[in-house]
């Protein structure tokens, strides 16, 4: 009596109660580990993470053929510039989470 879309719906709606919650990361015991864990997890890092993509994205919008020598020398430095905080930001994670960070 459903037609095909009202069944793939109702399909849906089963697999999604089946849904368990991910499991929350715990914090390691290693040092090292912990402090990168407190700073990936802090609002602080996340927030500067955040700015710092809104920064570039903006950036990169003002890119246009035949722009000046000196913009093309400044963006080219602050993507250097973005590159190095993404690094930093991946290692820290890394850090913190090992394997789990590659995984959801």
């Amino acid at each position: 009596l459903c037609t095909e879309l009202q069944r793939n719906w109702i399909t849906m709606l089963n697999r999604i109660k089946k849904l368990t919650p991910l499991s929350a990361n715990h914090e390691p015991a290693h040092p090292w580990r912990r402090t990168a864990f407190r700073v990936a997890n802090s609002m602080q890092f996340q927030g500067f993470v955040t700015v710092v993509i809104v920064i570039n994205i903006l950036l990169m919008a003002t890119e246009s053929h035949k722009q000046a020598k000196w913009w093309y020398d400044a963006m080219s430095n602050l993507n250097v510039l973005f590159v190095v905080i993404y690094m930093v930001e991946i290692l820290i994670k890394v850090v913190a989470y090992l394997h789990a960070f590659f995984t959801d």
